[in-house]
């Protein structure tokens, strides 16, 4: 289990300098990861060498850094966490820690301790987002395993397992003024098409020359409650109840590889939903059809609707992938939102499941 492996490394690296980890790959060892992910997490990695299904990872341990393996509290046996919880069909969030600091060419690792309620025939999966504005920092994803690496569709009710992922190169350093938010997902490839569940389980900030996990915190985010300048906004004010106003929108000038324009969406939130929401941004053809598109959480994941507080103004902002090359001609930009783990669309005061902006537009899509 996580509390014996981190137990075990820090008693055994009591003193040492220099270690090499050997991982056989022709041996079911250590599927998970647990120790190249530990040993990171306390020392630098100098190099690695594989031969004929061998690979030896040579580590430099960094001084003090044995002791964020002794960690009994943060990984011992807990319940759901109230305030970060994942629970999707049959399996839960249990508790989960960060290891190490990412100070002095480190690498943090975030452990996370799983359960299924009752059996499940999927094999469970989980990734880590670093997320920052404009956009995720770094994605990493790894697999839910018990203590004997089988996967959860082997597991009875009530077992428990383990991910350990790590966070490789974070932004550094950190910047002390912006809120670096951690989203933990769980999924499994379903009919090609993964589900996650997804939870901010936390926020990175700066700690010797590295990074910290702190309890995520909603009121951390910094926040505009005056509506921002926006240059060419194209006001249309949809409201979407329990969501928020979709103030109006503003185009950036035609990518040159696309020849769709950035787009820009100002909102001002209303509530804090429960479910984070997509924003789609469809360019739409005199047909109907959609000859360019985006669909992702608002401000690229960085301002997900669970984020929001009410009040507050949001700038999002969309760069369109074209469905429709050589396309050219008249098209309009229409917005809304939906949940992705059902797919229904947000429906404004008015019933409708889109909002027309108000622009006029004439592509040449590339």
């Amino acid at each position: 289990s996580p509390p014996v492996i981190a137990t075990w490394l820090a008693e055994g690296l009591q003193g040492v300098q220099r270690a090499e980890v050997l991982t056989w790959y022709q041996l079911p060892a250590d599927v998970r990861g647990a120790f190249p992910c530990l040993m990171g997490a306390v020392g630098r990695l100098d190099d690695s060498l594989t031969v004929s299904g061998l690979r030896t990872d040579r580590y430099t341990l960094q001084p003090g850094a044995l002791a964020a393996l002794i960690v009994p509290g943060p990984l011992r046996e807990a319940s759901i966490l109230p305030q970060t919880p994942i629970a999707v069909g049959d399996l839960r969030l249990a508790n989960r820690a960060l290891i190490g600091d990412g100070a002095s060419g480190t690498t943090p690792c975030l452990v996370g301790q799983w359960r299924v309620d009752e059996q499940t025939p999927h094999d469970w999966k989980s990734s880590v987002e670093v997320l920052r504005h404009g956009g995720w920092a770094l994605s990493q994803d790894s697999n839910v395993l018990d203590d004997r690496q089988l996967p959860t569709s082997l597991w009875p009710a009530g077992h428990a397992g383990a991910s350990f992922t790590p966070l490789a190169d974070p932004p550094r350093p950190l910047d002390p003024s912006t809120a670096y938010l951690v989203l933990l997902k769980a999924y499994h490839p379903a009919n090609g098409a993964p589900t996650p569940a997804e939870a901010l389980i936390g926020m990175l900030t700066p700690k010797n020359g590295g990074a910290a996990l702190a309890e995520y915190d909603l009121a951390a985010i910094p926040r505009a409650f005056e509506a921002p300048e926006l240059p060419g906004l194209a006001r249309i004010e949809a409201d979407f109840p329990g969501v928020g106003m979709l103030v109006g929108a503003a185009l950036g000038d035609p990518a040159a590889e696309t020849g769709a324009p950035p787009v820009t969406l100002l909102w001002r939130a209303s509530a804090t939903p429960a479910v984070s929401y997509t924003v789609f941004v469809h360019l739409v053809a005199p047909d109907g059809s959609i000859v360019a598109q985006d669909d992702s959480p608002p401000d690229g994941g960085y301002r997900r609707t669970t984020t929001w507080l009410s009040g507050e103004y949001i700038l999002d902002r969309h760069t369109l992938a074209v469905n429709a090359p050589g396309y050219a001609g008249p098209a309009e930009l229409r917005t809304g939102l939906y949940d992705s783990r059902t797919g229904e669309r947000v429906r404004t005061d008015g019933g409708d499941e889109v909002a027309t902006l108000p622009v006029s537009l004439s592509v040449e899509l590339r």
